[in-house]
């Protein structure tokens, strides 16, 4: 097995992991919504979810470099995750001080993820 190949290997893993712990973290927000704790847990579950599916996304990409992967969806598709990203983080600092707020975001996040499924028609 090669280098890029474990590393794919792990980067599945990580990504199976972050899925399978999601329904925990989301009934421990379901049984406390508005505890800072419980926000915390599931915006982590979330920011970890973001990351190991950009991560397995670039390596793909990275692997593919010249075949059936156009640059402008690659760049959207990267966009899209670096925002859900950065979405989950606000929440998680959200949950510090306004945790209704930071609930709202998270109940927004598959909304807006179901809402940019498709890439922009210029792309």
């Amino acid at each position: 097995m090669t280098r890029r190949q474990a590393l794919g290997a792990h980067l599945i893993h990580a990504l199976v992991f972050a899925v399978v712990i999601l329904p925990f973290s989301a009934g421990v927000l379901g049984r406390y919504p508005t505890a800072p704790v419980a926000l915390i847990l599931y915006g982590t579950n979330v920011a970890f979810c973001s990351v190991t599916l950009m991560l397995v996304w670039w390596q793909m990409v990275r692997a593919r470099r010249n075949t059936e992967i156009r640059p402008d969806i690659a760049r959207w598709v990267s966009l899209r995750f670096t925002i859900w990203l950065v979405l989950s983080l606000a929440g998680i600092a959200l949950a510090l001080f306004l945790p209704i707020a930071s609930l709202v975001l998270f109940a927004t996040l598959p909304l807006l993820y179901a809402c940019t499924s498709r890439p922009p028609k210029s792309a």
